[in-house]
């Protein structure tokens, strides 16, 4: 039997059950001789009545089961799979979303749309310069057999000229003198002055202007621009605005009929060449914008 009281170490894991058998007898036979360790005992105890009354609701949460374990780790899985799965199509080239952001460009709002339909005359306009450009720069190229065939031309016959020779034969074989060079000339002189010959009138044909390479498709854009215009009716504008357009509309015809005559007079001036194509184009931007314009202010009425 111990000899010493029970400390608090002792006691809990007297209560605990911790203790060895034989430990557990000799403070069993301490506590029954002992009354000051009865009383700790019992204090011990009641204190531990009072905790797992306390601690009883998360006690009696149940253990999952096997079967339970099983089904939870294969949603785990599940979910793991699906999230690789998921991370797999982002690093991917997502078509759908690329479409969907595209989306976002197709609604053009008016502002953008006459913008974007500006710049589509633009490249237009541009592609068709380079391909007349590329077409007026070829060189002429000669038919090779038409110019074999022009070098075996059989020689022309002239008409009476066997028959001269034939009577100048004739007249020498018979003893006579042929006519003279002067009698011969003469008597055609005379024959020909009584036949006349019918002149056609001729009628000078007055060239215009060359057109450009590339002019002839601004000029078609400016004619559909002022008829756009006309039929949008162009008293709708404000009068500043229509101040405005009137005033570059006048200074644009002027370059370009100043650039015209000159470009008529050197047409293998480049420089200038590309400053009536840039006039040619400020004019097409500027009746582009005031179609806008007319169209809207026609709308609203």
């Amino acid at each position: 039997m111990m000899k010493r009281c029970l400390d608090e170490g002792l006691l809990q894991a007297y209560l605990d059950g911790e203790l060895s058998h034989e430990q557990m007898s000799e403070a069993a036979a301490h506590v029954a001789a002992c009354e000051a360790c009865a009383g700790a005992l019992a204090a011990a105890e009641g204190e531990t009545a009072f905790f797992a009354a306390a601690f009883a609701p998360d006690d009696a949460v149940s253990v999952p089961t096997e079967a339970l374990r099983s089904r939870i780790g294969a949603a785990v899985a599940q979910l793991e799979a699906g999230t690789e799965a998921n991370h797999a199509r982002t690093r991917g080239w997502n078509f759908g979303g690329f479409l969907a952001s595209l989306s976002g460009l197709l609604n053009f709002t008016p502002q953008s749309a006459a913008a974007f339909a500006g710049l589509l005359a633009v490249v237009a306009l541009a592609v068709i310069y380079f391909a007349v450009q590329r077409q007026t720069g070829k060189p002429s190229s000669f038919n090779r057999g038409e110019i074999a065939r022009a070098g075996n031309t059989p020689p022309v016959a002239i008409p009476g000229a066997g028959k001269q020779t034939d009577e100048v034969k004739n007249a020498n074989e018979d003893g006579t003198q042929p006519p003279k060079a002067g009698n011969v000339i003469s008597v055609s002189a005379r024959r020909s002055r009584g036949i006349r010959a019918e002149r056609k009138p001729v009628t000078l044909q007055t060239k215009g202007p060359e057109v450009l390479p590339g002019e002839k498709e601004y000029q078609t854009a400016i004619a559909s621009l002022e008829e756009t215009i006309k039929l949008g009716g162009d008293a709708t504008l404000r009068p500043a605005v229509r101040v405005e357009y009137e005033r570059d509309l006048a200074i644009l015809d002027s370059a370009i009929r100043e650039t015209r005559r000159v470009a008529a007079q050197n047409p293998k001036d480049k420089d200038v060449t590309g400053f009536l194509m840039s006039a040619y184009q400020s004019k097409v931007e500027l009746l582009t914008k005031v179609a806008d314009q007319a169209q809207v202010a026609a709308l609203g009425r």
